[in-house]
């Protein structure tokens, strides 16, 4: 498995990357009509919940001891493409 240390810093990086694409969702949402602010809002909410579910996720992973790490990383690597997909869809769906 790899270093467990350079594994969190590649999920932190992806988060970061996610906070940039929402705070430029966020100032795109400002400059709209009110019609498309309300439909930004809704779905920007929704990509928030699910970055908050990704940072619970690298926290629990912050809590693991190396040896259960390795147990998990199946399980998190799946559900951390799962929700990979989901932050993608939810940033493309607003970018239309």
């Amino acid at each position: 498995m790899e270093n467990q240390d350079l594994y969190k810093q590649k999920l932190e990086a992806k988060i970061a990357e996610w906070n940039a694409e929402l705070d430029k969702l966020r100032a795109k949402s400002k400059g709209a009509s009110a019609d498309v602010q309300l439909d930004f809002d809704a779905k920007i909410s929704e990509f928030q919940h699910k970055l908050d579910a990704g940072k619970a996720e690298l926290a629990r992973l912050s809590d693991q001891s190396s040896d259960a790490m390795d147990s998990l990383k199946e399980g998190l690597e799946n559900a951390w493409a799962a929700l990979s997909t989901a932050c993608s869809d939810a940033l493309e769906k607003m970018k239309k």
